[in-house]
């Protein structure tokens, strides 16, 4: 028979004999509030950044500025993820200027798939929020928002006008317009 003590002495023995552990790593923080990823350190800073194109774009347009900052929003998951300024995940269809980069589609069976798409690239913020008014005033498919008249309305026909593949687009841009409040 072996004792207690033989055993917790044949475990320390064990435990004296192991390797000793590497050294843990310098600190390494996990994105939070408090340290920011990308270029934005939390959703208000991304907001003061866009709101004067977003300002001058809607003007242009003569939509709701808050439509133009939640699309970016949702685009980029609040400025976090921005390859080649691309803020509005408009698809290269031509254009000079690209950046490819992984993107989810709803499939015709309603599933989201990861895929690798070429988007416009663009050389800063302003010159995205610019170019995303272009595509929507150039585009005819955008006609029925630009006619419309209320926030809901032009979040109604963004919706059904196949900006993006997501069923659900046109209900994820009304809650983000609603949190950002008046």
């Amino acid at each position: 028979t072996v004792s207690y003590r033989d055993k917790v002495g044949e475990e320390w023995l064990r435990a004296t004999l192991q390797p000793a552990p590497a050294p843990a790593p310098a600190a390494v923080t996990k994105p939070n509030k408090a340290t920011p990823v990308g270029p934005y350190a939390d959703k208000a800073a991304f907001i003061a950044a866009i709101t004067p194109a977003a300002e001058a774009a809607a003007a242009k347009l003569d939509i709701d500025p808050k439509i133009i900052i939640a699309q970016s929003a949702l685009e980029t998951g609040w400025g976090k993820s921005v390859k080649g300024n691309s803020y509005f995940g408009i698809k290269a269809h031509g254009s000079e200027k690209t950046v490819e980069f992984e993107t989810h589609e709803e499939d015709a069976a309603g599933l989201m798939r990861k895929q690798q798409d070429s988007f416009r690239a663009y050389d800063n913020l302003d010159e995205s929020v610019a170019g995303y008014a272009d595509f929507i005033a150039n585009n005819p498919r955008y006609k029925p928002m630009l006619k419309a008249e209320t926030t809901e309305e032009q979040i109604s026909a963004l919706g059904a006008s196949g900006y993006a593949t997501d069923s659900q687009y046109a209900e994820k841009i009304r809650a983000i317009v609603k949190g950002l409040g008046t």
